[in-house]
């Protein structure tokens, strides 16, 4: 009797330890049970914490289209002071990427202009295009001038004469220096 409750005991220790609990979810994840695989991730977290685990149950997240907590779980490592540079490298590379799946550049920036630690920054090059440089410094003149243009990133750069936010679609592609005659021009 002794020895059949200490096989018990074992068996549900085994079968609750984080270990047993994160190939489960491996094997969930893997035959698209991301609903179980979510399970088994976050019960295996309350025992264990790790980076790859937040990451796992973050990608899990995403496959059931729960991005919300994907976004809080891994926004969490980002801004957490305590978290490991490396860590904090690999939850914001998985954050960038969940915010370019879903069409969310807005997030991106917001991300970028909070990020406190500048081992970060270069993670955004990839999403994020810097602001061209005009020739001409904004201000008031009294002759014609003419304005150039130019992306430090060697992008094409797009314009608009209305004040509207350019883009492809609804701008004028920059191929030549833009002149500008007497009269009230507001260049941003």
């Amino acid at each position: 009797l002794i020895l059949c409750g200490i096989v018990l005991f074992l068996t549900y220790y085994y079968l609750n330890s984080p270990g047993y609990l994160i190939s489960a979810g491996d094997k969930d994840f893997k035959s698209e049970d991301y609903a179980a695989a979510i399970e088994n991730y976050e019960r295996a977290e309350t025992k264990e914490s790790s980076i790859e685990l937040t990451l796992k149950l973050c990608e899990a997240y995403e496959k059931n289209g729960d991005y919300d907590t994907a976004k809080i779980k891994l926004l969490a490592v980002v801004t957490d002071e305590n978290a490991e540079v490396g860590d904090k490298v690999k939850a914001t590379t998985a954050l960038l990427e969940l915010y370019e799946s879903i069409g969310d550049e807005g997030a991106i920036t917001d991300l970028y202009e909070n990020i406190k630690d500048v081992e970060l920054l270069s993670l955004f090059d990839d999403y994020l295009v810097r602001t061209p440089v005009f020739s001409k410094e904004g201000g008031d003149y009294d002759d014609d001038i003419t304005l150039t243009l130019k992306s430090p990133d060697g992008y094409d750069i797009y314009y608009t004469l209305d004040g509207t936010k350019p883009a492809e679609h609804n701008g004028r592609h920059y191929d030549s220096p833009i002149e500008l005659s007497a009269g009230s021009v507001t260049v941003t």
